[in-house]
């Protein structure tokens, strides 16, 4: 039976976050000029399975290598490099890093950079279409024709943003350029009817759509009874749809991330919709009726198309030129007259360094504006919506959102995400993996370090445990070693939290000094709703200050010296929280 052949584009999902592509290219940059098909003796690509390795030791890598077949793991982190235009193998099968990928690595503006190769990015590439070896996965030529990033700027500029759902079902199966407003006006008729249904009905029509969408792009497959896909095995119409609809929200999901690297997208103020930001939509406008868009036909020759693709000054953007740059510099306020004398690259990393303080000025701005009840309200409300998956992306939104809570609860001197925030100052990305997801700094008092995550039962334990206690545990050594003398709390926060990943923080809590983290570690595991609780009580005070949240955190740690075992510390948690708000009530 054949392979199915792709019938939609398609964005990497692993990694599935942009950022983690420059740190795991640094890696690949090592193995430079050697024979990515390089076997030893027992047949082991070599090269390949060395890359496998130095991912392992990248900080900001998470997951596993597949032991069976370490070379597997490294072809999927190197495809997206090769996608979008910074790496790739040459005729001869030796490893190259390209002009773009270079200029990734030494983190030269990377937006630029991403939007750059994302308005070159087209189906069929070298990769998808252009390879003879792999070419009959791929429709032909006259069936495919795309620029994936500028048909979406397109929809999203058009319809004020698109849903994950929206994507998934109608621009991933959009294969040419000029079927793109057929697909914009097909999400419009989509919208007036699901707008008829609420709750379930509505979740309802929006998957059987999906279902009657997908039916008809792989209408081929279905009628001849070809229900294998190259992911796994299905054995009938119904597994074959259902995995191609699951594959494709996966992929509209790393299609957000990667599109929002360019700095042109943000998220909706309801956050459940990719929009152009309104910081850029000047910027897009231009893009999308100042340029034009065509399918590069050499995408069948190797080395002329990744000198295209390579290229970091392909293509040139309509406010690149000398003139607009200048008058760019000079209301960012830059002198005049060294704006004018100055080159034009000279100018894009001024006005890069520019927006860099113009967004931090931004953010300074919204922790004071983070005192307001509406934002207050808006905290509380994304809460409930995160509980519900009801955002774009729950786990980001978690950390950003327990971040925006800290802001708003005052008082502290420096409360620094980990995760990345866009221009618009939503979150980007989640804090890498090697880091608490926050440090909330109390001047030289104390330190509150957030962990959240919205995983429960044993998944929480096995992915959270070890690696939260090691956070807080080489944050509290620093602090100690550095001789600050700041008392460093590790609070984790999660929907409910599981009696084994408590029993865990237990025993750092009250069983376990371990020298390396300096003793025993300050640990306060509260689930979603004790935050919130904790959060409104702040807010309703009439004066707060950081004594009255360390008064809480010290009773929660207290309990230590009154409790025998995790399971009762943690039946305790409710009650000294009550306590220390009948207190501070009064």
């Amino acid at each position: 039976m054949g392979v199915v052949v792709s019938r939609t584009w398609y964005v990497s999902c692993s990694p599935r976050s942009p950022e983690k592509i420059k740190p795991e290219l640094e890696q690949l940059a090592t193995l430079e000029g050697e024979s990515w098909a390089a076997r030893d003796s027992a047949g082991n690509l070599v090269t390949q399975i060395r890359f496998a390795r130095l991912l392992q030791e990248t900080p900001t890598f998470e997951g596993s290598i597949y032991e069976k077949d370490p070379s597997f793991s490294a072809r999927d982190r190197f495809a997206p490099m090769q996608t979008y235009g910074f790496a790739y193998i040459d005729s001869d099968k030796i490893l190259r890093i390209t002009d773009a990928g270079k200029q990734l690595i030494r983190g030269e503006r990377v937006q630029e950079l991403y939007l750059k190769q994302m308005l070159k990015w087209q189906y069929p590439s070298w990769q998808h279409g252009g390879n003879p070896r792999t070419r009959h996965l791929y429709p032909s030529r006259e069936e495919m024709g795309i620029h994936p990033f500028v048909a979406t700027l397109r929809a999203c500029y058009e319809l004020n943003g698109i849903s994950k759902e929206e994507l998934a079902i109608f621009l991933l199966p959009t294969l040419k350029n000029e079927d793109v407003i057929h697909s914009i006006n097909k999400i419009k008729e989509f919208r007036e009817e699901r707008d008829k249904y609420k709750g379930v009905e509505r979740r309802e029509f929006i998957w059987n759509t999906h279902i009657e969408e997908y039916a008809r792009v792989y209408a081929e497959e279905l009628e001849s009874g070809q229900f294998h896909t190259r992911e796994s095995l299905t054995t009938d119409e119904t597994s074959f749809l259902s995995k191609k609809i699951k594959n494709s929200l996966d992929v509209a999901d790393a299609a957000f991330r990667y599109f929002r690297a360019t700095g042109l997208f943000t998220f909706s103020a309801d956050y459940r919709r990719l929009v152009v930001s309104q910081l850029h939509r000047q910027e897009a406008r231009r893009i999308l009726n100042e340029m034009e868009f065509e399918i590069v036909d050499f995408y069948d020759d190797l080395e002329a198309f990744y000198e295209y693709m390579g290229n970091p000054d392909i293509p040139t953007l309509p406010w690149e030129n000398e003139e607009e740059l200048v008058e760019k510099a000079i209301l960012l306020g830059i002198d005049s007259k060294t704006a004018k004398k100055s080159s034009i690259i000279e100018l894009k990393n001024m006005i890069e360094d520019e927006t860099k303080q113009l967004k931090q000025r931004r953010l300074e701005e919204y922790l004071v504006a983070a005192q307001a009840q509406e934002e207050v309200n808006d905290i509380i409300e994304t809460f409930e919506r995160i509980k519900q998956k009801d955002v774009v992306d729950p786990p980001l939104f978690f950390e950003w959102n327990v971040w925006r809570a800290f802001v708003s609860m005052d008082d502290c001197e420096k409360p620094l995400p980990n995760f990345n925030l866009d221009d618009d100052l939503k979150p980007f990305s989640t804090a890498p993996g090697n880091r608490p997801d926050m440090e909330i700094q109390y001047n030289d008092t104390f330190v509150v370090l957030g962990e959240v995550t919205l995983a429960t039962g044993a998944r929480q334990y096995d992915t959270e445990s070890e690696p939260v206690t090691r956070h807080i545990g080489k944050y509290q050594k620093e602090e100690i070693n550095k001789g600050t003398g700041r008392k460093v709390y590790g609070l984790f926060i999660a929907p409910r939290i599981n009696p084994a990943t408590r029993d865990y923080f237990y025993v750092h809590l009250k069983l376990f000094s371990n020298p390396e983290f300096g003793g025993y570690l300050n640990m306060i595991p509260l689930s979603i709703e004790q935050f919130i609780d904790i959060f409104r009580f702040v807010k309703s005070m009439r004066s707060f200050n950081r004594n009255v949240l360390k008064d809480l955190l010290d009773r929660i740690v207290s309990l230590r010296e009154v409790t025998n075992s995790g399971e009762e510390w943690g039946r305790n948690i409710p009650c000294a929280i009550n306590e220390w708000k009948m207190q501070w009530a009064s």
